[in-house]
């Protein structure tokens, strides 16, 4: 009966946290469950959100951890019909000190049909946007129009300059990266991959992409920057100077440094560096905030690090645009916004802290207003503020 309970606890505080996920997805926001307290924990399990589900950029997914073994068995039992898909770690929920991690699988825009489970109350969802044929629902809830691959189980291939069949593990498909359409899953997780251009790899959640592979589960990918073409190793650990968040670099009393990722798409092994801030800390003035640059280019990844390790975070544009000049933004890629033109000083520009699709994101000139979009392995300085 207690785990009964318990199952149905989780259930219900899954719903919720699914449909502030929703919505924040069809708005093009990353997931954000900090309205329910320690980045949305259920019942002190860890829960840890992914934007866009094994590369499905239509689709996010919560991954439940440490669930005990009877009620991850009611969990997978139960006829809750909300999420897609529900995968337990190991394909089957087992006994252990460290419980069981779920991974739930929900559309963007849920649908409304929550089954439920007997003991759970269906909250409303959000209504499914539809499109006419020929055209595929966008994050903000707008339609365009699909020009070229029809079929979604094809991307447009820049590269190739045809429709090509979406990857597998097992087969890497080389790709431009440039194209924003992203109407084949992982497609838009393009990876560079040995060379130009980049390939589009599809891994399992519990793996790392690797260039053109998946490292084993538990593995860290490691990349080798010094010289073109860049190689890559799975590897089971750090080097001393390594690191994958700023916490690997400020400890055993060292402090003032940032975990500078190695340029890629998503959280790769990096090196500790100086977080130094450009012209001797320098900082304009904007709307009563100080904003603070780095010195040195960086990818977006590492920009947010850089940030962190001076208690700040990267600017974000959207809280400065009016609604029809954030639409334009998102509907194009690019725009101005009046209020982000702040300075005659051209040296303020950079990343800030709005992705615009799975491997890009948004940068700013804070002279002129101007914001544009660009792969996240892309060099901009990091905008910083509090």
């Amino acid at each position: 009966a207690v785990d009964k309970m318990n199952a149905n606890e989780i259930i219900n505080e899954l719903k919720k946290r699914a449909i502030t996920a929703s919505q924040q997805r069809v708005l093009g926001q990353d997931i954000n469950l900090s309205e329910y307290g320690n980045n949305g924990a259920i019942k002190g399990y860890t829960v840890t959100p992914t934007t866009k589900h094994n590369g499905n950029a239509s689709q996010f997914a919560l991954e439940v951890q440490g669930v005990p073994e009877r009620v991850c068995d009611m969990i997978l039992e139960s006829d809750w019909a909300l999420p897609t898909e529900k995968v337990v770690n190991g394909g089957s929920c087992v006994e252990g000190a460290n419980g069981n991690t779920i991974t739930f699988a929900f559309n963007n825009t849920l649908e409304s049909g929550d089954v439920g489970n007997g003991d759970n109350n269906n909250p409303t969802d959000t209504p499914t946007q539809q499109c006419e044929a020929g055209f595929y629902p966008l994050p903000d809830g707008t339609c365009k129009e699909d020009k070229k691959c029809s079929d979604s189980n094809q991307f447009w291939n820049e590269y190739e300059g045809k429709c090509t069949s979406c990857p597998t593990e097992g087969n890497p498909v080389r790709n431009d990266a440039s194209d924003m359409e992203d109407t084949c899953p992982k497609c838009a997780d393009a990876q560079v991959g040995g060379g130009d251009p980049f390939y589009c790899v599809w891994c399992p959640s519990n793996r790392v992409t690797c260039g053109d592979t998946c490292c084993e589960a538990g593995k860290l990918c490691r990349i080798h920057t010094s010289s073109w073409p860049y190689t890559y190793e799975c590897t089971s650990s750090l080097d001393s100077n390594e690191c994958l968040t700023n916490a690997d670099c400020n400890k055993n009393g060292k402090t003032g440094e940032y975990c500078q990722n190695a340029y890629s798409c998503g959280q790769m092994i990096g090196t500790c560096q100086p977080a130094t801030l450009y012209n001797n800390e320098a900082s304009i003035d904007f709307y009563g905030k100080p904003v603070k640059r780095s010195a040195d280019y960086m990818d977006w990844d590492a920009a947010k690090n850089f940030c962190a390790a001076h208690n700040m975070r990267l600017l974000n544009p959207r809280d400065y645009c009016t609604d029809n000049e954030w639409s334009h933004i998102q509907s194009n890629g690019y725009g101005s916004c009046t209020k982000l033109d702040v300075t005659d000083d051209g040296n303020w520009y950079g990343w800030t802290g709005s992705a615009s699709g799975s491997c890009t994101a948004f940068y700013v000139g804070l002279g002129g207003g101007y914001v544009g979009h660009n792969s996240q392995v892309y060099g901009h300085y990091a905008l910083c503020v509090k």
